[in-house]
């Protein structure tokens, strides 16, 4: 952790040099603590109450008084660019100060910067919604991480993925061998064609 933050906030230099020590000192005397801290908080992010007001918030934001929420006119570029500079503009006005006071206001604001951009990829964003989502998932149906229900799944991904395949194939066959079948069909209409041609010119003898 303390890694990624002298990354993000580029702690270097000779007066950067005096900040990370400090976060050094902070590190070795409350660290203990401040991890501690981290893991009671991120239990009660994922704890029942809050999952259940995520729920019900989701619920809300898209089922507003009972009713489906309307799609808004889709936003042209120059607009959500204007948008990203708001949100980006707002997000770099409530930097803590503790945390100003610690790194710096240049490196905090330089630090805030480069969190925001990393969210602005969208491949990322998919990835950590992804992962989110199945952290939920798992928080919610327990059963689902156990290996045994995991191998049935895959056996019947498998067997399902074979049956796809059987049911290609005999469709391959039925398609070559239908050729074969037209032709019978082909000869009997060219005969029913000739016949009339044929009772013509034996009437005309």
């Amino acid at each position: 952790m303390y890694s990624l933050i002298e990354e993000i906030f580029e702690l270097k230099g000779m007066f950067k040099w005096l900040r990370r020590t400090l976060i050094v000192f902070v590190q070795a005397t409350f660290g203990g603590t401040i991890n501690k801290e981290i893991r009671t908080t991120v239990d009660w992010l994922f704890s029942e109450p809050m999952v259940i007001y995520y729920v019900h918030y989701f619920r809300n934001a898209m089922w507003p008084d009972g009713k489906f929420v309307q799609m808004p006119d889709p936003k042209t570029e120059a607009e959500e660019q204007q948008t990203k500079l708001d949100a980006k503009e707002r997000f770099l006005k409530n930097i803590p100060d503790i945390l100003q006071n610690t790194v710096g206001g240049q490196n905090s604001r330089v630090g805030f910067a480069k969190i925001f951009d990393a969210f602005q990829e969208e491949v990322t964003n998919k990835h950590l919604f992804y992962v989110l989502f199945e952290m939920v998932l798992l928080e919610l149906c327990p059963e689902l991480k156990d290996p045994k229900l995991l191998k049935k799944l895959e056996e019947f991904d498998a067997q399902n993925k074979a049956q796809l395949s059987k049911q290609s194939s005999l469709d391959s066959q039925d398609g070559e061998h239908e050729p074969l079948t037209e032709k019978p069909k082909q000869r009997e209409a060219a005969k029913n064609v000739e016949q009339p041609e044929n009772i013509e010119a034996k009437s005309d003898e």
